[in-house]
């Protein structure tokens, strides 16, 4: 903890005491998913725009076609 409050790490050792003495936290996490993006500054926003519709389900076939981690 990067924290150099003395009341603060009494107050978050307390919390972790009594949590630890009531059997502590349990967890769980949905697998991870990872999103592209791309980012540009065209010189025509509207033609760059268009160009990438026209071409979207080539570009998805492609992405989706890479392994996956």
């Amino acid at each position: 903890m990067g924290v150099e409050e003395p009341r603060l790490i009494a107050a978050v050792s307390l919390a972790a005491k009594i949590v630890r003495e009531g059997g502590g936290f349990q967890a769980d996490a949905d697998p991870p998913r990872m999103i592209g993006r791309c980012r540009s500054r065209p010189r025509r926003p509207p033609a760059a725009k268009a160009a990438l519709l026209r071409e979207k389900r080539q570009i998805l076939e492609a992405a989706n076609a890479l392994p996956r981690r």
